[in-house]
C-alpha cells in the first residue's frame, strides 16, 4: 500500500492541490501530513485526496478551533494533535511536526517510520533499521516543494518534486 506524506503547506494550496493530485495518480490510499497547514481556509483541498488523511500540529497553525469545526466536518481527515502513533499495513508509524521528537522515536525502537516536517528540507535516513524521515515542504520555501511516498509493501520511498 502506498501512503503520500507532506508537510509544510504555509497556505501553497495551489502546490497542495498538485501533490494531490499526483498522490492520487500513484494510488495513495493514505496521506499523512506533518504539520504547518497554517490555516484552515484550504483544508477542503484535502477532500480531493480519495484516501484517508492524518494530520498533526505544527508550530505556525492559526485558529485552531477553525480547524477542528472544518475537520470534523470532513469525512476522510482526521486530527492526531501533536502526535501520529498508529499502523498501517503492520508498519509501525510515529509522526511529529519537530525533528528532535522523531528521532528520539527512533531511537525507542518501537516504530518502522517516523516522519517529522519544519526543516522543509527532504531527509531520509535508516538508523537501526528504522526509517527517519522528512518528506520535504510543499510550500516550495528552502528548496523545490515536493512531498514523498511511502510503500508499505518493501517499505521503499520515492521523492516527488512539484513543478
Amino acid at each position: 500500500m502506498k501512503i503520500a506524506i507532506m508537510s509544510d503547506i504555509h497556505d501553497n494550496y495551489e502546490n497542495l492541490d498538485k501533490a494531490i493530485k499526483i498522490a492520487n495518480q500513484e494510488s495513495c490510499l493514505y496521506l499523512l501530513f506533518a504539520g504547518d497547514f497554517v490555516s484552515p481556509a484550504g483544508l477542503s483541498s484535502l477532500e480531493k485526496f480519495t484516501g484517508k488523511v492524518a494530520m498533526v500540529w505544527g508550530n505556525n497553525e492559526g485558529n485552531k478551533h477553525g480547524f477542528y469545526k472544518t475537520i470534523n466536518e470532513m469525512d476522510n481527515v482526521t486530527m492526531h494533535d501533536e502526535f501520529y502513533e498508529g499502523g498501517i499495513d503492520d508498519v509501525k508509524i510515529f509522526m511529529n511536526h519537530f525533528p528532535r521528537l522523531s528521532e528520539i522515536a527512533v531511537e525507542t525502537k518501537k516504530f518502522d517510520l517516523c516522519i517529522h516536517g519544519h526543516s522543509h528540507h527532504y531527509r531520509l535516513e535508516e538508523i537501526n533499521d528504522v526509517i527517519l524521515l522528512c518528506p520535504g515542504n510543499i510550500a516550495g520555501w528552502r528548496e523545490k516543494a515536493g512531498f514523498a511516498i511511502f510503500d508499505t509493501t518493501d517499505k521503499s520511498i520515492k521523492h516527488l518534486l512539484i513543478f
